[in-house]
């Protein structure tokens, strides 16, 4: 897609792009970075892709919510994702 071409020319190399239309950035990025996910999410997507990124947090790591459709209780979260932070903001 011609986005990735502008994350390209921030030399953010190719195995660390994926598309957030199907589930396969969980597993692209989890490869990439050799199981240890990722310390910060910024989302605006919703359903079983929320899911996703929150698998790929690890203990200590951060959700930033910017959507509005599939908001989560942060205590919930943090009982299914041990020691991981949510937090929704308004960006209106």
């Amino acid at each position: 897609p011609a986005k990735w071409d502008a994350v390209r020319a921030l030399d953010v190399p190719t195995e660390r792009i994926a598309n957030s239309r199907d589930l396969g950035f969980r597993d692209a990025f989890r490869e990439a970075t050799g199981g240890a996910g990722v310390d910060v999410v910024l989302n605006s997507l919703a359903g079983e892709f929320v899911d996703a990124s929150l698998e790929l947090l690890p203990r200590g790591g951060r959700f930033l919510e910017m959507g509005k459709t599939d908001l989560r209780d942060p205590e919930a979260v943090a009982r299914q994702h041990a020691g991981v932070r949510y937090r929704s903001y308004d960006l209106v």
